[in-house]
């Protein structure tokens, strides 16, 4: 399942309950079987409007009370280090001794390989007001090809991110796009590389990218297959 897909399945749920266990039944499929959800900067004014806690989860309840109880929600690098960066953070990376994790970190990522999470990584989504929201994916499979999944899998939590604060109620601000980034998009989302668009088009390839660069700004999204997802699912382009 893709994330054009993903959105087709998820027109479906009635509440945020359904399009968790959606998302949860996609990325499933990829060996993907446990998944947290969730804000970690200005949760606090967007909760002033919507008491209710914006997180999803379906970690082992043990893990969770092992996890609050040793204090590693202070210390977690999927909270402390996903507000600055656009850059997903792969566990393996962390429990790897010489980097620039400490050592109470790399114990974090070992202890929940014992709750079944044996590997992982976790996806930053920065959305308006400053607020920073987290996607992370464990599997309990060892010698899962992670990097590679996480390419497939990024654009479908970010439909899933997208489509959750809908029915939380939360808007966003109106988009337009130029016909040229609409073109674009409706060709990438098609399967069209930047030089196959710029020969369809009459345009160089630096021009196709150019149009990409700033369709992504408008939409507020750091990649063009996220981009594309999000122009469909805004009626802005029709693939």
């Amino acid at each position: 399942m893709n994330a054009l897909e993903f959105a087709d399945a998820s027109g479906s749920a009635q509440n945020k309950g359904e399009l968790f266990q959606t998302f949860v039944n996609a990325v499933g499929a990829h060996g993907f079987d446990q998944v947290a959800f969730g804000a970690i900067t200005g949760h606090e004014s967007f909760q002033a409007l919507h008491p209710d806690p914006i997180v999803e989860v379906n970690y082992r309840k043990d893990w969770l009370d092992h996890y609050f109880a040793s204090g590693y929600h202070q210390v977690d690098p999927c909270v402390t280090v996903m507000p600055t960066t656009d850059q997903m953070l792969f566990w393996s990376d962390v429990k790897r001794p010489g980097t620039r994790f400490s050592r109470r970190q790399r114990q974090l990522f070992l202890e929940s390989e014992e709750a079944g999470m044996c590997d992982g990584f976790t996806i930053p989504i920065h959305a308006t007001g400053g607020r920073t929201f987290i996607v992370s994916l464990a599997t309990t499979a060892r010698g899962q090809e992670i990097r590679r999944a996480a390419g497939r899998l990024r654009p479908i939590a970010f439909e899933f991110f997208f489509t959750y604060m809908a029915l939380h109620g939360w808007t966003t601000p109106e988009v337009s796009l130029s016909a040229r980034e609409r073109e674009c998009l409706t060709w990438s989302a098609q399967g069209k590389t930047s030089w196959e668009i710029g020969q369809i088009l009459k345009v160089s390839e630096n021009t196709v990218n150019y149009h990409f660069k700033t369709a992504m700004g408008r939409l507020g999204c750091s990649n063009r297959t996220v981009a594309v997802v999000r122009a469909v699912q805004l009626g802005l382009i029709r693939p």
